[in-house]
Parts: structure tokens; C-alpha cells; sequence
């Protein structure tokens, strides 16, 4: 399935340099630049970079955003997040935190995926239930706790911190607030 050609419509999976036109002599440049999908049929992440394909490597269907997935992929390799414009609910690396919680809630999912012959079949699995409703509350403590900088890009309040940090604080923050199961 990563590599059926239907499902990426122009965009590769696999690492491939692309060719570079002109010259270009910023810091880093000279790397071979690639770009590489992940292969979840909801959740798929892009990457473009040196390290696109060990981004996007592994993303199992039980594990849309948790440490198996791209977002724990980013963590690893101490990633910084840059909100640009937008609040903390679009704080897509807080999710990470949900699956780091003491038995999360699960939910049934489902999805049309290409077997290995390309064919399509309806695959079920299970995975950690998602909820954003307090991702704002979350931020906001997050800043309050100074670990975030907030600036303007152009007209865009924007947010940049750690992600490491940010999930960690995450982690914590919803051990304290969010309700246990029962």
C-alpha cells in the first residue's frame, strides 16, 4: 500500500533527491532534498527534507498520532512547532499526549485501503480516541509557563516552541485535568 501509485497522486513515498535548478547557497542547501508520505489512509503526514522518509517511515493504522506515528517520529528528533496564524487547537502534536495517558479511550476506525495487489478493501481497527476540546487550555498554560514565543509573521500572531516540551506539558496537564475512565 506505501507505494501504490493511486492513493499518492504525485506524491512519492520512498526518499528520491530531487533535482536542484540554480544555484542556491543557503546553509544546507547542498543536501539531497526529498519528499515522502506516510501510508495511513487518515492520518498520512508529507515531509519535505533530508529527513522526509525518517519522518514519515512508520505510521501504523493503530496509531494515527501517537509515538509510532510521524508526530512521535518529529518529537525524536526534538522538533520545534511554528503555530502561523492560528490558535492552539490546530496543535496537532498535543494529540501525542492523548496516547501517552493512562488507558485512553478507544474508538472502532475504518477506512478503504489498497491491498498489497492494489485492490481496495474496508479495514477496521482500533485506535485512541481524539478529543481537541481543551487543546486551547492547554496552550495557554503552556505560555504561561513561558515556554513558547509568540511574534508576528506578516500580519499572523504565531506561536514557536518545543514540541518535546509541548507534549510533555500536555502529558501532564491532562493527567491533572482531563476526567479518568471509569
Amino acid at each position: 500500500m506505501a507505494d501504490h501509485p493511486r492513493r499518492d497522486a504525485g506524491v512519492r513515498t520512498g526518499c528520491q533527491p530531487e533535482p536542484r535548478h540554480g544555484r542556491d547557497r543557503r546553509a544546507g542547501a547542498d543536501l539531497a532534498r526529498c519528499r515522502a508520505r506516510s501510508a495511513h489512509p487518515q492520518t498520512s503526514f508529507a515531509a519535505v527534507g533530508g529527513r522526509a522518509c525518517d519522518v514519515v517511515a512508520r505510521h501504523p493504522f493503530g496509531c494515527a498520532l501517537g509515538t509510532e506515528s510521524p508526530l512521535g517520529a518529529l518529537e525524536a528528533m526534538d522538533a520545534v512547532v511554528l503555530l502561523l496564524g492560528v490558535g492552539y487547537d490546530s496543535c496537532t502534536c498535543f494529540h501525542l499526549a492523548e496516547y501517552r495517558q493512562d488507558d485512553p479511550p478507544g474508538e472502532r476506525v475504518a477506512a478503504a485501503v489498497c491491498d498489497d495487489s492494489g485492490s481496495r478493501v474496508w479495514k477496521t481497527w482500533t485506535d485512541v480516541a481524539l478529543d481537541d476540546e481543551d487543546f486551547e487550555d492547554i496552550g495557554a498554560d503552556l505560555e504561561a509557563n513561558g515556554a513558547v514565543s509568540v511574534g508576528r509573521v506578516g500580519a499572523a500572531t504565531s506561536h514557536l516552541f518545543s514540541m518535546r516540551d509541548a507534549v510533555a506539558h500536555a502529558t501532564t496537564w491532562m493527567t491533572d485535568h482531563r476526567p479518568r475512565p471509569t
